[in-house]
């Protein structure tokens, strides 16, 4: 066997035939009484303190927001208000 024939690869949701098995496959998923659209969205969405980080982050376009998202709440530089991670209204 060749290596490539022993790998399973599943970064990718799209990768044939183990992409089911990536954290970013879009499998709906219960968690804490509320329901996701993959397990990485629900792992995501637990990192987040305040009701409204939270679904700013889960209103991303693309899950490869997330970094930029989280990054810039926790500094201060961007909120869903556009006031920082503090500010309320």
């Amino acid at each position: 066997m060749t290596k490539a024939q022993t790998e399973v690869r599943f970064y990718r949701a799209s990768e044939k035939p183990y992409g089911a098995f990536s954290n970013l496959y879009r499998r709906e998923i219960e968690f804490e009484g509320e329901t996701f659209a993959s397990s990485e969205h629900a792992y995501q969405a637990g990192k987040a303190r305040k009701p409204a980080i939270r679904k700013w982050l889960m209103d991303a376009p693309s899950p490869r927001c997330w970094p930029w998202q989280a990054t810039a709440s926790m500094s201060g530089t961007s909120t869903p208000t556009g006031r920082g991670p503090s500010s309320t209204g």
